[in-house]
């Protein structure tokens, strides 16, 4: 997995790409989390994404909770793979997704 993290007006945006899995979602919340003391909105794009586990969605929810309460966060550019897992586990509901 590999990220990239671009500034923005008050924001963060983050170009992930690869897997979102047992072994790199630790570093994924990780890397993400220590950044976000001053944003007010949290882009995720996931245009590179090709899969999220389980432990994945967790670290996805976290960082979705803290932006709850000092801003807001959006995943973008989803593709149909990785939707189809928001949409059975239910995070479609629950998550800004466009």
């Amino acid at each position: 997995m590999r990220l990239e993290k671009v500034r923005v007006a008050g924001g963060l945006r983050v170009m992930v790409e690869g897997k979102i899995d047992t072994v790199t979602a630790p570093d994924f919340g990780t890397e993400i989390s220590d950044e976000l003391d001053d944003v007010k909105e949290l882009i995720l794009d996931f245009r590179e994404v090709e899969y999220v586990s389980s432990l994945g969605l967790r670290v996805i929810l976290e960082l979705q909770k803290k932006m709850n309460e000092q801003g807001k966060m959006r995943i973008v550019n989803v593709n149909k793979t990785v939707m189809d897992v928001f949409n059975l586990t239910g995070f479609s509901k629950i998550l800004t997704i466009e």
